[in-house]
């Protein structure tokens, strides 16, 4: 419908008539189910009273209210139906294996009596009296379980097909509920916006030249609805937009918070860098002054070579029969890679395999202790000082 050119009484046709075929049509299903209902449980009582009429199984009840006999409604318990069921079902197998019994007997005799060579049976314990029942037998529960089996596959397609039927006649009851209620929505929307138009035109009747008519109202209610439609997207953008902007806030707060972090800990490890540094020249001008310069000269170190490719140090100790050996790592910063403690024995130069692994086990990889350090320990602890 063109919203120009329709009012708002078109509207309310439209509504009415929607509403009148909703409810019509509601009216119809719901007197359809309640008249399969009573179909279905007319058809159990024909059913039911028809087994009765044959075999009582099932005593009607009847209404006593009617004072007329074949007024009164006849009607059926159903909390003896099952009790019934069970009786009948009872019957039914005794029945059967009655019939079964004559009709073997039958087919015995019949065999047995127009047969030119009769059979010679003494007893029911004959060997071939007991094959012959046994095949019957076998006979019998075979067209038994076979039926059986068909009973119970065409009760499972009834229930199936009977749940299946209960669902879409739920689903069409929910469905009209549904239209019912959109139809009460559109009739509130309708009366707000006669409420909105009746208002626009009591404040255009103050105006003298404005003379507002049905096309000018729908036209504002056009407008209004555009408008409205923009305000809302513009709505949408601006959330939207402010998320981002905030969401870009953040980003910037964190790369400066980053970046601070970054030069206080550059500026930490550039210190630690120094003051390592500067420790290790302490440590080296301690131990050139200690074994190499003429003031506090307390032991004299003899041939001490440094092998800067091979990252290694190698000294003897002045009056002592010692030579120590001492490997680098190659990390950035240099610890014990290795010590070896040889010692000159009658003209030999041998491993002291027992000190060698004393100091290694207590300065191997030792990233807290310089090697000028380790250097003093050992020669102090080598020269018992």
């Amino acid at each position: 419908m063109d919203m120009e050119g329709a009012s708002i009484k078109d509207y309310e046709t439209v509504l009415t008539d929607i509403e009148d075929a909703i409810a019509l049509s509601s009216e119809e299903v719901l007197n359809n189910q309640e008249l399969r209902l009573k179909n279905t449980l007319h058809e159990i009582t024909s059913s039911i009273l028809a087994i009765n009429g044959e075999n009582k199984f099932v005593n009607p009840l009847r209404n006593d209210d009617s004072s007329d006999a074949e007024g009164k409604e006849v009607y059926i318990n159903p909390k003896i139906l099952g009790a019934k069921i069970k009786e009948f079902n009872k019957l039914m197998e005794l029945l059967k294996l009655t019939y079964l019994e004559q009709e073997t007997l039958d087919y015995f005799f019949r065999f047995t009596l127009s047969s030119t060579k009769p059979l010679q049976l003494n007893s029911e314990k004959d060997p071939q009296f007991v094959k012959l029942n046994e095949r019957v037998n076998d006979l019998k529960e075979e067209i038994s379980n076979v039926q059986e089996s068909k009973i119970e596959q065409i009760k499972t397609e009834i229930q199936e097909t009977g749940r299946n039927f209960a669902e879409k006649q739920d689903l069409i009851n929910e469905l009209y509920l549904e239209a019912t209620g959109d139809i009460e929505s559109c009739w509130d929307s309708l009366n707000e916006l006669k409420h909105f138009t009746n208002k626009e035109d009591k404040n255009m009747i103050g105006e003298k030249d404005t003379i507002l008519n049905s096309s000018d109202s729908d036209g504002f209610v056009e407008e209004t609805y555009v408008n409205w439609q923009k305000l809302l997207f513009l709505q949408k953008q601006n959330q939207k937009l402010t998320k981002e902007l905030k969401e870009m806030r953040e980003v910037k707060n964190q790369t400066i918070r980053k970046g601070e972090q970054l030069k206080k800990e550059d500026s930490m490890h550039t210190m630690a860098n120094e003051s390592e540094l500067c420790q290790s020249i302490n440590l080296l001008i301690k131990f050139w002054e200690k074994y190499f310069l003429s003031e506090g000269l307390k032991s004299t170190i003899l041939n001490f070579e440094i092998f800067t490719q091979l990252g290694k140090v190698q000294f003897e100790i002045k009056d002592m029969q010692y030579i120590i050996a001492i490997s680098l790592s190659d990390s950035k910063r240099p610890m014990i890679k290795d010590i070896t403690i040889l010692q000159k024995a009658g003209g030999n130069i041998v491993t002291n395999i027992e000190a060698s692994s004393k100091f290694n086990n207590r300065y191997q990889n030792n990233s807290k202790m310089q090697i000028f350090e380790v250097m003093d320990d050992i020669i102090s602890e080598l020269t018992n000082e």
